[in-house]
């Protein structure tokens, strides 16, 4: 597998009205079965954080057979990446 590292932005906040991790790897495009290792990011902030800072992420190229899996797997897995629910 092909691997390189490419410069990227971090936007972490943990506050009562967000909560959530980001990353922006600028013009680098990412495909089915690939991985990416975001680097230097802490393990975690305070309530009430949030922080923005530059850093470097290693991306993993996925080879064809691992790439053909992951768009196969993936046409029956999608309905576990949403929840829908009505209360009444």
């Amino acid at each position: 597998m092909i691997s390189e590292r490419v410069p990227c932005t971090v936007d972490l906040e943990a506050t009562h009205e967000h909560f959530h991790a980001h990353v922006d790897l600028g013009d680098v495009k990412v495909g089915p079965g690939d991985a990416v290792t975001v680097l230097g990011v802490p393990a975690r902030i305070a309530i009430g954080e949030k922080r923005t800072f530059a850093s470097q992420a290693d991306v993993e190229r996925a080879g064809p057979m691992r790439r053909a899996w992951t768009k196969l797997v993936g046409r029956f897995g999608f309905q576990d990446l949403y929840d829908v629910g009505f209360e009444g």
